[in-house]
C-alpha cells in the first residue's frame, strides 16, 4: 500500500523573521546556517511569548504573556546584531525586561542615567548632532587633580555654568564653556564634573537638544521633572564630608554661591573659589574666541533721552535709598544708561563692560581698543566734571 504523503504546513513569516534572514543571506551565510540560526530564534520568541513573566489582560479578553512594549523591544534587540545567541538575546530581554516595565524606569530618569542610545546593549546608532567630549573630561580632571595648574588645593568637583561675568542668557563664543567641555549649546545649562561622573542640569527647553547633543559619559538631569535632585543635593549624595567644590565666582550669581555654599556646609563640604578656571586651562585656541569690535553711540533722537539726564535719574534713585554709589553689571543695563552700543554679543548690541556711579563720579570699566573719538567725545572722557566718564 502506496504510503500516503504528510500534508506540510506553512507559516506565514512575520516582519521580524523576514528581516533576520534577510541581513543574515546579505551577510553570506549558506542556506543552512541561515535555517539553523533561525529556527533557534524562532523557538525562542515562541517560548517567550507562550511563558513570558508579565501577564496582561486587554479589556475582557484572554491574558496576553507579553506588552507591547516588551515585544517592540524584543524585536531591537534581536534585530540590533542579527548574529546574536539566543542566550545573549535572553539575557539581554531580562534586563531589558527590568528596566522598561517600571522597576527602574523612574529612578534611571531621577539618576539622569536614562538617554538617548546609550543602552549598554549593542552600539546603537548615535544621532548626528551628538559631540563627543571623552578627551576633554579626561583633561579637566588632569586640571582639577593639579594644585600647580589651579594654583589652589585640588578639588573634587567643578561647577561650570552656561553665564558670562555679567550673567547674560546670551553669551559671546568666548563664553561658551559649557559647550566647549560637553557639546550642548542651549543657552541654560550647568554642570558638575567629578574624577568619575559628569552631570548636566538644564530646563525644559532643552531636554531633547541636550539629550540629542551630550555623549553617553554624560548623565542629564531634566529640570522641572519630579525626583530630578538639585545641584546641592546632588553633591551631598555623591561627595564625602571635606570635599572641595571649585567653582569660578565670576560666572556664578552672589546669591547662587551663597545659597550653595550654606547647603554644603551642612555636610562638611565646601565651595571654593579657582584662581584658574580649569576649562580656560584645557581650552585650545581660545583667545581666537574674542570679538574686537569698536562701541558705537546710538543717537538721542532713537535713545529718547541724554545718557546725562538718565544718570541724574540714577543718582536720585541711589540717594533715595540711602547709598552712596552703585555698580551695574548687566549689560542692557549700561547700554541703556549711557546710550551706547557694541558688537560683543552675538544678536545683542552690548559691550562688556562695567559702570560704578556715584555722586561725583562715574567709572567704567572697558577695554580701551573699543573706544573711539567718537565715542570718548560722547562721554565728555576728556572733561572734568561729575557728568564725565573716567
Amino acid at each position: 500500500m502506496p504510503r500516503v504523503r504528510q500534508h506540510q504546513h506553512f507559516v506565514q513569516l512575520s516582519d521580524f523573521e523576514r528581516g533576520r534572514i534577510i541581513g543574515m543571506r546579505e551577510a553570506g551565510l549558506s542556506l543552512r546556517r541561515v535555517n539553523r540560526n533561525v529556527s533557534t530564534v524562532l523557538r525562542c520568541w515562541s517560548k517567550w511569548s507562550e511563558e513570558g513573566v508579565q501577564h496582561r489582560r486587554r479589556g475582557s479578553g484572554r491574558p496576553r504573556r507579553t506588552t507591547d512594549r516588551e515585544e517592540r523591544r524584543l524585536r531591537l534587540l534581536a534585530t540590533r546584531d542579527r548574529f546574536s545567541t539566543t542566550r545573549s538575546i535572553a539575557n539581554d530581554w531580562m534586563r531589558a525586561a527590568f528596566i522598561y516595565n517600571g522597576l527602574g524606569y523612574d529612578e534611571l530618569r531621577a539618576t539622569g542615567q536614562l538617554r538617548k542610545a546609550c543602552s549598554v546593549w549593542g552600539s546603537p546608532i548615535q544621532p548626528p548632532d551628538r559631540v563627543s567630549t571623552t578627551d576633554k573630561l579626561a583633561e579637566l580632571r588632569k586640571v582639577m587633580n593639579s594644585e600647580t595648574s589651579l594654583k589652589t588645593k585640588p578639588i573634587d568637583a567643578f561647577l561650570a555654568t552656561s553665564d558670562n561675568a555679567h550673567q547674560s542668557e546670551y553669551v559671546a563664543a568666548y563664553d561658551k564653556r559649557i559647550e566647549y567641555i560637553s557639546g550642548f549649546s542651549g543657552s541654560k545649562g550647568e554642570a558638575i564634573i567629578t574624577q568619575k561622573e559628569a552631570v548636566m542640569w538644564t530646563d525644559g527647553r532643552y531636554h531633547l537638544q541636550a539629550d540629542d547633543q551630550l555623549n553617553c559619559d554624560w548623565y542629564l538631569m531634566r529640570e522641572g521633572e519630579k525626583n530630578i535632585p538639585s545641584i546641592s543635593k546632588w553633591l551631598k549624595k555623591h561627595l564625602k564630608p571635606f570635599s572641595r567644590v571649585g567653582a569660578d565666582p565670576k560666572y556664578v550669581s552672589a546669591y547662587d554661591w551663597q545659597d550653595l555654599e550654606d547647603d554644603l556646609n551642612e555636610v562638611n563640604i565646601s565651595l571654593v573659589e579657582v584662581k584658574e578656571n580649569p576649562i580656560d586651562l584645557i581650552w585650545k585656541n581660545h583667545e581666537e574666541a574674542k570679538i574686537e569690535k569698536s562701541i558705537f553711540v546710538l543717537d538721542v533722537l532713537y535713545a529718547g533721552v541724554n545718557w546725562t539726564d538718565k544718570v541724574e535719574q540714577v543718582r536720585k534713585i541711589v540717594r533715595d535709598e540711602g547709598a552712596d554709589a552703585i555698580v551695574v553689571t548687566a549689560l542692557d543695563e549700561i547700554a541703556w544708561l549711557l546710550n551706547i552700543r557694541g558688537r560683543d554679543i552675538p544678536h545683542n548690541p552690548f559691550v562688556s563692560s562695567y559702570v560704578i556711579l556715584s555722586e561725583r563720579a562715574i567709572y567704567m570699566y572697558v577695554e580701551l581698543s573699543k573706544l573711539t573719538p567718537n565715542v570718548s567725545e560722547h562721554l565728555n572722557i576728556n572733561a572734568s566734571s561729575a557728568n564725565t566718564v573716567l
